[in-house]
């Protein structure tokens, strides 16, 4: 059983990137929110089936829930005592769940009536396996999950196979890429975090700055596309409708919901306090650190678990007239920070060979079937 927050794109291709299409062709998966969901898995040839938890039998039914957010991804009250596959979705920069004492501990009022009303159905991760990229991330994972250190294994993330894999050319921006590398066009990807998880705006970070930038990215030969968070990424202003020639928003059509099919494309990494940045140093590829708010971020936002100056392997930039200096920089020496980006790729990602989903297969198998036998 899948588990999907809402607008959050690129869940099926994590839970379709670990699975053997021989083993769910006969296991029914059901998909708790958007339908186009479920059309991706059928065109992978995996079974999927679109349904309410609280309306069908599913959920009651499953002997596993795959997540990669939050328990509630699933109607836990549905659910019941199945089995909690927990893939996460980054290596955590950001404080997160019981760690995070700014957002995850305000408990909203519809949450403490469920809670009142149900208590005999709180879920947690005593019956969970949870996936890692490496022992530091761990700890952070039994902390924030409350879970016990044995159910977490140290697989590497399913979706960071992709930096070892040849270039998917299925998707719909494909063509547009490889055409921009024949040109010899440098392609950067700008990915900022999203902002009190959608409620606070966050285009007066880079907005003003596109024209000039553009003309920048002009003169370098160089294009720059920008993935917004999924909780931003609905918006209806007019940010994303303005045409430059040399950067282009993206829209999850236009990589089949999933930014790892693009992220191999690029040349170099732009962003702030994503966790996108651990799973790029897998590339060596050139990462700027756009920091601009990083004292509002923290305040109001969230706390990190470690100094960022210390775990952020590339130039800080204060402005975006920075951002274009270091763009030129790299250009010239793509080495520039190369040895601090070795260092904290291997501080947080013990494999680095593109094998995270075979292990991660093997975890679940034996997760769910405990006589399971690897070979």
């Amino acid at each position: 059983m899948l588990g999907l927050e809402k607008n959050f794109p690129t869940i099926p291709n994590i839970c379709s990137s670990i699975s053997q299409p021989t083993i769910l062709k006969y296991k029914q998966y059901g998909s708790q929110k958007i339908s186009k969901h479920s059309i991706f898995l059928e065109n992978k040839d995996l079974n999927a089936i679109t349904f309410h938890p609280l309306k069908d039998y599913y959920c009651p039914k499953s002997k596993s829930r795959v997540i990669s957010t939050s328990l509630t991804d699933i109607c836990e009250y549905a659910a019941g005592n199945t089995k909690i596959i927990q893939l996460w979705h980054g290596t955590p920069l950001k404080k997160i769940m019981n760690d995070d004492t700014l957002t995850f501990k305000k408990t909203t009022l519809k949450q403490k009536l469920s809670q009142i009303v149900f208590p005999f159905f709180k879920s947690d991760y005593s019956k969970a396996l949870i996936v890692s990229p490496s022992q530091e991330v761990s700890e952070i994972f039994s902390s924030a999950f409350l879970a016990k250190k044995t159910s977490i294994k140290l697989t590497g993330y399913p979706r960071n196979d992709s930096f070892f894999m040849p270039h998917d050319t299925s998707f719909p921006l494909a063509q547009q890429l490889q055409l921009l590398k024949k040109e010899q066009c440098s392609i950067g990807i700008y990915m900022p975090t999203h902002r009190q998880e959608g409620k606070s705006e966050i285009f007066s970070l880079f907005y003003s700055a596109l024209p000039q930038l553009n003309k920048t990215l002009k003169q370098l030969n160089t294009a720059l596309f920008v993935k917004l968070h999924f909780y931003h990424n609905q918006s209806t202003g007019t940010e994303q409708t303005v045409s430059f020639s040399n950067i282009f928003f993206i829209k999850d059509e236009d990589i089949n919901q999933d930014i790892y099919n693009l992220l191999p494309y690029t040349d170099f990494l732009i962003t702030d306090y994503s966790s996108i940045y651990f799973d790029y140093l897998l590339t060596d590829k050139p990462i700027i650190f756009t920091p601009f708010d990083i004292q509002e971020y923290i305040t109001k936002d969230r706390t990190f678990y470690f100094d960022y100056t210390a775990v952020t392997p590339g130039p800080k930039a204060s402005d975006w007239n920075e951002v274009s200096e270091y763009i030129k920089k790299f250009k010239q020496t793509p080495s520039f920070f190369s040895k601090e980006r070795s260092a904290l790729c291997a501080r947080f990602n013990k494999y680095c060979e593109g094998k995270a989903c075979q292990r991660v297969y093997f975890e679940v198998m034996k997760f769910l079937y405990p006589n399971h036998n690897e070979k």
